[in-house]
């Protein structure tokens, strides 16, 4: 396969990977993360995810097997990554004004991880479509096009997807007035105590 093709499944691959990582970074009601270092951490572990997903189709189609067996080892890694992640929400936690819990602070760092895995599947499928376009006798840009395409579907599929529950699924949510009878909060009249 021709260098250039190779090149350019890579590069497309790691930066659509990491633009899928930073549409899923989200502060939320949690606030995290909500500094600073946490949000660079957070992009930084995604670039690297998309880049080592988008580079093991290029290896496998240039027969470099031990260059592709990286993927494993890397997946590997970002368990460990959670296990810091899980360690330090832990370590913060004696700060929060109301402890969030174990179970809450394990469901952070599992999306922590999962999100990693998804920037690696979105460089890797769209690295995999650039050398597959490539090898089907597809010009450089309509198979960067394709690839590109093809991540940014994989990309929207997986990140709403990763999104978990919301209020609105498991309750009836509706706007109500919100007024003080004195000393009272009353929300659509009942008392709220």
């Amino acid at each position: 396969m021709e260098r250039e093709f190779l090149i350019a499944s890579v590069v497309a691959g790691g930066i659509l990977g990491s633009f899928a990582r930073l549409g899923m970074l989200r502060i939320d009601y949690r606030q995290y993360p909500s500094y600073p270092q946490g949000m660079t951490i957070h992009l930084a572990l995604g670039a690297i995810a998309a880049f080592i997903g988008a580079v093991a189709p290029p290896a496998i189609a240039e027969r470099e097997f031990a260059a592709a067996t990286f993927l494993a080892l890397a997946a590997t890694q970002f368990r460990e990554v959670r296990n810091m992640e899980r360690q330090t929400l832990l370590n913060l936690e004696a700060a929060e004004l109301v402890p969030r819990g174990a179970g809450y602070i394990e469901g952070i760092a599992r999306v922590f991880e999962a999100r990693n895995y998804l920037a690696m599947l979105t460089g890797l499928v769209s690295s995999a479509s650039i050398v597959v376009a490539g090898a089907a006798g597809a010009g450089l840009w309509a198979a960067v096009a394709c690839g590109t395409l093809i991540g940014v579907a994989v990309a929207a599929v997986f990140g709403r997807g990763g999104g978990g529950p919301h209020v609105g699924d498991i309750a009836d949510v509706e706007i109500v007035p919100v007024e003080f009878d004195g000393p009272l909060l009353v929300v659509a009249g009942v008392i709220i105590m």
